[in-house]
């Protein structure tokens, strides 16, 4: 029968054999030095060696400048350092242009190229206690009048409020692309017009304005209301949300809010829009084709 192959306990125990190695003369065979190991010593001798071999060329690469020489690991320091130097750089130049102007300013006196007395007798010769601050001339008191009276809403300024232009003279842009479910009429308490659409199509300004406000109704859902030129107000109803804030200034065609189904009066996804003039409601179809 075939000798059985050795199982692990066979394979320690070579390990653990011993075995002499010799050191002898050449010519004389004399016995110069032996020594007594196992396979066991050997791989443990070995292992220490390559342990110590490690550390000591991480030691040297770690804690001496060596390490500045591999690829990648001295750039990040270098821009940082590059950075630093070129700040304080930076800062230097402007306190000695600081310097040289301020040397050049005493230099400039003490040749006696600028007139300190004079420049003395202009800087201190106004007086404010003589100034009556009730005496307002009629002009400033009309300016002031016409900015206290102005419109913290107005898009274009006090000069433009009285242009005889009318706001019917401008394009409105489509609010929502979509098909009219139910037409203006304020016989019924229905001052806009409903427009369904997509589900989470965007909602977008008539014209440029201010939103003047937002708010949520228990009817009507999520509300943002724009103010634009000429007294003209846009409502637009039942959002799912609203994309702007209070004193936000949009253009004509931004989205303001997300079409959604909000409200008790909103039985499916759709745009509650109203047009306002002057406190009265007009009809959207007069001014838009959907």
């Amino acid at each position: 029968m075939p000798p059985s192959q050795p199982g692990k306990g066979g394979r320690f125990k070579r390990l653990q054999e011993h075995y002499r190695l010799v050191v002898m003369e050449d010519e004389t065979l004399e016995l110069r030095a032996s020594v007594k190991l196992s396979l066991l010593n050997v791989y443990v001798a070995i292992s220490v060696v390559l342990t110590v071999l490690a550390v000591l060329i991480f030691c040297l690469i770690y804690f001496t400048p060596i390490k500045n020489y591999l690829v990648g690991y001295n750039q990040v320091n270098v821009s940082r350092s590059v950075l630093e130097q070129e700040n304080l750089l930076d800062s230097l130049l402007k306190v000695t242009q600081q310097q040289d102007r301020w040397a050049a300013n005493i230099s400039s006196i003490l040749r006696g190229e600028v007139d300190t007395a004079r420049n003395r007798q202009q800087g201190g010769g106004q007086t404010y206690d003589n100034l009556d601050l009730n005496n307002v001339p009629p002009e400033d008191l009309a300016l002031r009048e016409q900015i206290t009276r102005a419109d913290y809403f107005n898009l274009r300024g006090a000069e433009e409020a009285n242009n005889t232009r009318d706001f019917r003279d401008g394009p409105f842009f489509l609010p929502l692309e979509g098909v009219v479910s139910a037409a203006f009429d304020p016989g019924e308490g229905h001052f806009g017009v409903d427009i369904v659409s997509r589900e989470n199509a965007p909602v977008k300004a008539v014209r440029d304005g201010r939103v003047i406000d937002t708010y949520w109704d228990s009817e009507t859902g999520n509300v943002i209301v724009l103010q634009h030129e000429f007294g003209l107000i846009s409502m637009y109803k039942h959002n799912s949300s609203l994309l702007r804030k209070v004193g936000n200034f949009v253009r004509a065609g931004d989205a303001i809010a997300v079409v959604g189904n909000t409200g008790e009066l909103s039985s499916g996804p759709h745009l509650h829009f109203e047009l306002w003039h002057d406190r009265a409601p007009l009809d959207p179809e007069d001014f838009l084709t959907f």
